[in-house]
């Protein structure tokens, strides 16, 4: 009997499987510094566009995966 409680339940896995899917969406990467690193809950109306941290964080991103030095030309 014991050895039946211990197996897997392959109806209970895809059910849980599906219920995390519902509740859990994936962070796409170009917000997922918005979504885990910003001190605010919640952005403004028109912030988000215009928020000078994150698009910081996209032009050293950029910078990163192209090799090159985030630096401003002067």
């Amino acid at each position: 009997m014991l050895k039946y409680l211990t197996r897997p339940n392959p109806v209970l896995q895809k059910w849980r499987i599906w219920l995390k899917d519902q509740l859990i969406g994936d962070v796409p990467p170009k917000d997922a510094f918005c979504e885990f690193e910003c001190e605010n809950s919640e952005c403004r109306l028109g912030h988000w566009e215009n928020c000078e941290r994150r698009l910081a964080h996209l032009e050293l991103s950029k910078a990163h995966s192209s090799g090159t030095s985030p630096t401003k030309a002067e």
